[in-house]
């Protein structure tokens, strides 16, 4: 197999992570090449390379949990023909410890209880058979915004005070939100939280953060592993269902 890594030389992030994907690629006597013709593409970022979403691919995106700086600054997940909760994360085999890598027990905060409904106002209308304005008109009870990350909204512990729980479309912010100890609603399957939590505000639900937070540590990477190619060791192929086909709510 040829890998064809799709970095942009114009993001900042890409140019840097593209030869770090490659370092990895070597290590594994794996054939590879930058923005070339040929081979499985292994996109960085879900919008710029939208043209070679043809599966099978390979997607990087932005990381789903973390606090400590390596988990902020350089880890990405890695997931086949999708990602979010559209992605094959492979995750058939789980590391118990992994979740600690990325964050502390200490940041798990307690449940909390409020009566607000906050609607996070963050969406990927590229991949969803519904919009966000779509999602919003079935929701009939009052609820407060929070502005997409672009409008610089305050930070979300702010916005979570007396917040009963997050409504979410297909955002990772849905994470964040359970981390600081308030329930979510993820209403599309590309919501990564989607298969652990509740789909209307009927639907309430208290997962095992711990349990839920450990499978998603298994789905990403920090560069110096994929330095070293350990993500390739768990992708070589798509064998797992995609992330948000996990039936049974933890």
């Amino acid at each position: 197999m040829t890998i064809s890594i799709k970095a942009s030389p114009n993001i900042p992030w890409q140019k840097k992570l593209a030869p770090i994907i490659a370092e990895g690629l070597k290590k594994r006597n794996m054939s590879y090449n930058i923005n070339g013709t040929k081979g499985t593409p292994l996109l960085l970022g879900p919008n710029l390379h939208k043209q070679h979403e043809v599966e099978p691919f390979l997607q990087v995106n932005r990381y789903f949990i973390g606090t400590k700086p390596n988990a902020v600054h350089e880890t990405v997940a890695i997931s086949w023909n999708g990602f979010n909760g559209m992605g094959q994360f492979n995750i058939d085999m789980i590391n118990e410890d992994r979740l600690w890598k990325f964050i502390s027990p200490s940041d798990i905060k307690e449940w909390q209880t409020g009566e607000d409904y906050l609607l996070c106002d963050q969406v990927d209308n590229g991949r969803s058979t519904n919009s966000l304005q779509q999602w919003k008109n079935t929701i009939k009870v009052p609820y407060r915004s929070r502005n997409h990350i672009t409008r610089n909204p305050p930070p979300l512990v702010d916005d979570l005070k007396n917040v009963k729980a997050a409504l979410t479309f297909n955002s990772t912010v849905g994470i964040e939100c359970l981390l600081h100890g308030v329930p979510v609603v993820a209403y599309d399957y590309g919501n990564p939280l989607y298969p652990f939590v509740g789909h209307t505000i009927h639907d309430i639900v208290y997962p095992d953060r711990i349990k839920v937070f450990t499978l998603l540590a298994n789905c990403q990477y920090t560069y110096d592993e994929i330095a070293e190619g350990h993500w390739f060791q768990r992708l070589y192929e798509p064998r797992d269902k995609r992330l948000h086909e996990y039936t049974e709510k933890i």
